[in-house]
C-alpha cells in the first residue's frame, strides 16, 4: 500500500470514530401504539402470599390496575397481559385470557430521546369513595425507554420510597408485540426451545433429620424457614403443538410438561426437569433472533409464579 492510499484510510478512519454516535428518535407518543404482550416481573422474598387490595383470592383484574396494586406490595411480582396504546397517550387493556371489552387501564407518553414514562391507573375498588381523580389518583409509575421504532420497550418501576419503611424493590415492566394481533393457541407454539431463566428458589428442605440443629448430613431441620438461593436455569423443551412439552423416549435431557395459550396470545405452563416444577406466566411475541427461519415462530417470554420460586426467562 502506497504512502497516499495509507493517508487517505487513516483520514477516513479517523473522521469516523470522531463522528457522534446517533442517538435513537422518537417521535412522541405515536411510536408507542397499538397491541402489545407485556410482564411485570419483580425477584423478592416474602414468607407469605398476599391478595391485592379490593379483591379476593382467585380474582382477575385487568392487567393495568392489578400492575397498579400489587407493585406497590412487598413481594415477588408475575403479571403478563395484553395492553394497546392509543398512539395520543392513553393505555387500554382487558383481563388476560378474557374476551371483555378493553377498558382505560393508564397513560403513557414518549420523550423525543425514546425515555418513555408508564402511569397505570388503581382499579376502583381500591380508591376511596369521592377521592378526586377517581382510579387516576391511585397511579403507580414505570420510566424506561423505547426500542426498535416502538417494537419494544423495557421499563422500571419509580416511586419506590415509603414513609417510615424499607423502599420497595423496582418491578420490571417489558412490552413487546405480540405473535398474533389476535387468534393465537395451542398450535403457535411448537417446536424446540432453548429455554433460559433466573431469579431465586426456597430450597427443598431435607428428610435427613441429622442431629436436629440442622447437622448431619446436610440435612435441615424440619419445618425449619430455609434462606432462598438465586437460580439459573438452560435447558430445552419440545412443544408438541398441542399442549405438551414432549421427549422422545430416545432422549432424557428435554423438559416436559404442558401448556395452554388463549387467543390473545397469552398463556400458563407447568414444566418439570429441575429440582422442583416451575410455573409460567408466558405471552407469545415476535421472535426477533436475526435468523430468516425464525421469522414466523413465537419466542415465549414468562415470569414464574409460585410460593417458592420467583424470576422471570425466555425461550427461542
Amino acid at each position: 500500500m502506497n504512502i497516499r492510499v495509507l493517508m487517505l484510510s487513516l483520514c477516513a478512519l479517523t473522521a469516523q470514530l470522531s463522528t457522534p454516535a446517533r442517538a435513537q428518535n422518537c417521535n412522541g407518543n405515536i411510536d408507542l401504539s397499538g397491541p402489545y404482550e407485556f410482564t411485570v416481573s419483580r425477584v423478592e422474598w416474602t414468607p407469605v402470599a398476599f391478595a391485592p387490595p379490593g379483591t379476593t383470592t382467585g380474582a382477575v383484574l385487568a392487567p393495568g390496575p392489578e400492575a397498579a396494586v400489587r407493585a406497590r406490595q412487598r413481594g415477588s411480582l408475575a403479571i403478563i397481559g395484553r395492553l394497546v396504546a392509543d398512539g395520543s397517550g392513553a393505555l387500554l387493556a382487558a383481563a388476560s385470557g378474557s374476551n371483555a371489552a378493553l377498558a382505560p387501564a393508564g397513560i403513557y407518553s414518549v420523550s423525543p430521546d425514546c425515555s418513555v414514562t408508564i402511569s397505570f391507573d388503581g382499579p376502583p375498588a381500591e380508591v376511596p369513595p369521592g377521592t378526586p381523580g377517581g382510579p387516576a389518583a391511585v397511579r403507580t409509575a414505570f420510566r424506561g425507554f423505547l426500542w426498535n421504532r416502538g417494537e419494544e420497550a423495557v421499563l422500571l418501576q419509580t416511586g419506590l420510597a415509603r414513609t417510615g419503611e424499607e423502599p420497595l424493590v423496582a418491578s420490571q415492566l417489558k412490552l413487546e408485540r405480540p405473535f398474533r394481533f389476535t387468534g393465537c393457541s395451542a398450535s403457535s407454539l411448537s417446536g424446540l426451545y432453548g429455554l433460559t431463566a433466573s431469579g431465586i428458589a426456597r430450597p427443598a428442605e431435607s428428610t435427613d433429620s441429622g442431629d436436629g440443629n440442622g447437622n448431619g448430613n446436610g440435612g435441615s431441620t424440619p419445618g425449619a424457614t430455609l434462606s432462598p438461593q438465586p437460580f439459573s436455569i438452560a435447558a430445552q423443551v419440545l412443544a408438541d403443538g398441542n399442549g405438551a412439552f414432549i421427549a422422545p423416549v430416545d432422549d432424557s435431557s428435554l423438559w416436559t410438561g404442558s401448556y395452554s395459550v388463549n387467543s390473545d396470545c397469552t398463556g400458563t405452563a407447568t414444566i418439570t426437569g429441575g429440582a422442583q416444577p416451575m410455573t409460567l406466566l408466558f405471552v407469545l411475541v415476535q421472535d426477533r433472533t436475526p435468523n430468516p427461519s425464525t421469522s414466523d415462530r413465537a419466542a415465549m417470554r414468562f415470569v414464574l409464579r409460585g410460593a417458592e420460586i420467583a424470576g422471570e426467562g425466555i425461550a427461542r
